[in-house]
């Protein structure tokens, strides 16, 4: 099974009346060059050409002083990118800060486009995932939306996809496009690709995949080549877009989500049916659901409280590891919501965690064996992750003076 991404570029389509009384509103699903002209690529496809597909991001995670793509993203607005929930659930706030999205962009090996203003990085202000991600049924709900600093400016190479109102109908032909890799453990082109493929119904795709559940927040898709070999996307497309045309604008109707192999016979890909959540998105970016955990409830006299995960705090405003001072679990997470105008330095009591895996991150700082943050002031969230193998037992910090 493999983890796949697709990514476009944005266009405008402006009507007469828009000319009249709102030049400066965002429109949205107009592709760059001739879309018409759909050359095949991704696994199977070809190169596509500058700014033909201006909503399609590249995510980035900077790592030595190098940005290396991963995933893909659709840029819907002005300041948020869809992309894909598995895309971003190993990442937290210390690694949100490594994270990198880029529009406008089609060499990613390339300066040439940053250098000429066709590309621009932007960088994450917060990472919302879909509250029923996998919770159910694998890969369900694989959603996941970022939101940027700063606003990106809109351009020729740069634009928004169009949203969709109603759910696709099977047999509709739509675009693919990633910097994905080739083939199945192959390697990832310079040049981000382009691929036709044909949207299948529900009952189609659940017999293709007898032994996997295809739930109806999933849209499933394949195509062939000029030459009869099948397009798919790839490892390094998930989160991308699947792009659709109707009424003469791009619609994203799908994430680029899942699927067995790439272009296996048989196993189309599997996409995230993005009509399903259409309110969720709507709803997040007008700012109607409630902010992350973190910066909810009532500090009351605490520096600090358990925002999320199994951590516990006391009586004494001391944070305790789960089960302390018992062993601690595999692959748990916490997140600790620091008030940072009444911050004080940490009394760390115990501290015991395996050396250079099971990690408290204080101010992104990792603390891990038998170092803890001692006389630490916390600034923000404190995080802890243990991995899925050896525990011990864990730690008790405090705020100074208790």
């Amino acid at each position: 099974m493999h983890i796949q991404i697709v990514l476009a570029w944005v266009g405008l389509v402006i009507t007469e009346a828009q000319l009249r009384g709102a030049k400066t509103k965002a429109v949205c699903g107009r592709a760059g060059g001739d879309a018409d002209d759909m050359h095949q690529s991704i696994v199977h496809g070809s190169p596509a050409k500058k700014c033909k597909w201006p909503w399609q991001v590249s995510m980035r995670s900077l790592r030595n002083g190098t940005a290396r793509h991963f995933c893909g993203g659709t840029l819907i607005d002005k300041k948020w990118v869809l992309t894909a929930a598995h895309c971003v659930m190993s990442m937290n706030e210390c690694t949100l800060k490594n994270l990198e999205i880029v529009v406008g962009d089609l060499d990613q090996h390339s300066e040439r486009e940053a250098v000429e203003g066709t590309s621009v990085e932007h960088s994450v202000l917060r990472v919302i995932t879909h509250p029923n991600y996998s919770k159910t049924v694998a890969h369900e709900y694989d959603f996941a939306l970022l939101e940027l600093k700063e606003p990106v400016q809109l351009s020729d190479c740069v634009g928004l996809a169009c949203l969709p109102d109603a759910p696709l109908a099977a047999g509709t032909k739509c675009m693919i496009t990633g910097w994905g890799t080739l083939s199945s453990g192959g390697h990832m082109p310079d040049i981000m690709q382009e691929a036709s493929v044909t949207t299948l119904s529900h009952e189609v795709c659940d017999q293709e995949y007898e032994n996997s559940t295809i739930s109806a927040s999933m849209l499933c898709a394949t195509g062939l080549s000029a030459k009869g070999e099948i397009t798919d996307t790839c490892q390094g497309d998930s989160g991308g877009p699947l792009v659709c045309k109707e009424h003469g604008a791009f619609v994203l109707e799908g994430v680029t989500s899942w699927g067995q192999g790439c272009a296996f016979s048989g196993y189309p890909g599997v996409y995230s049916r993005v009509s399903y959540v259409r309110r969720w998105i709507d709803d997040v970016l007008a700012g109607k659901l409630p902010m992350p955990d973190a910066a909810q409830g009532s500090f009351g006299n605490a520096m600090w409280r358990v925002a999320s995960g199994p951590c516990v705090m006391d009586n004494a405003s001391c944070i305790l590891s789960p089960n302390y001072p018992g062993n601690y679990s595999d692959g748990e997470r916490c997140k600790i919501a620091v008030n940072a105008s009444a911050a004080v330095p940490i009394d760390v009591k115990s501290f015991n965690t395996e050396d250079g895996y099971d990690m408290l991150l204080v101010n992104c700082e990792a603390y891990s064996g038998n170092f803890g943050p001692e006389g630490v002031t916390p600034e923000q969230n404190i995080l802890w992750e243990s991995d899925t193998s050896i525990v011990s037992s864990g730690w008790k910090i405090c705020p100074s003076g208790r």
